[in-house]
């Protein structure tokens, strides 16, 4: 997430330790991405691509909750259409970074 955004972007996560280590920030709704909100439709797949819209997110990394919920996956795919794996965690991104990304940590 570092290598692909710049400082000050918005990215939204379901696993929030990406974007500490990355330095980036996370919109105030979505700093629990709980499978307890998610479970019990107080934070949607709909909640979650509005964030991504009005903050301009930069990145979305998906590795937890937010598998769970297909019609969050094709909206993110729509609009960041990028896509990178490192194990269970995947990278969406706007466009294809201008320099490489790093592999994924083994």
């Amino acid at each position: 997430v570092k290598a692909a955004t710049g400082d000050g972007d918005t990215i939204v996560t379901d696993l929030p330790a990406v974007a500490f280590y990355a330095q980036r920030t996370i919109p105030g709704y979505l700093t629990d991405t709980s499978s307890t909100r998610i479970r019990s439709r107080a934070l949607t797949g709909a909640d979650v691509l509005r964030e991504i819209d009005e903050n301009d997110a930069r990145a979305v990394v998906v590795a937890r909750e937010f598998r769970t919920l297909p019609a969050l996956l094709a909206g993110v795919k729509s609009r960041l259409p990028v896509v990178a794996r490192c194990g269970d965690a995947t990278l969406y991104l706007p466009a294809k970074p201008a320099r490489p990304l790093p592999s994924c940590p083994a």
